[in-house]
């Protein structure tokens, strides 16, 4: 089973123009990172130049339907 890591950079204040970033690593290689910010939450896999972003809303109606709830 692959172990993850996560580290992150977090800002001093309350989130504004800085966003917030999650780096992940897997079995000690970077795997991905995740940026999130006021308008939406963005995933750039390893070796991938562009990020899938998606806003708030849209990220919302994607975790209810995977998990079945409204």
């Amino acid at each position: 089973m692959a172990k993850h890591k996560v580290t992150f950079s977090l800002p001093e204040r309350q989130l504004a123009n800085e966003d917030v970033i999650f780096h992940v690593y897997e079995d000690n290689s970077k795997f991905g990172r995740l940026r999130i910010s006021k308008g939406a939450i963005e995933w750039l896999p390893r070796g991938h130049k562009r990020p899938y972003k998606m806003g708030w809303k849209r990220f919302e109606k994607v975790i209810k339907e995977y998990y079945g709830h409204d």
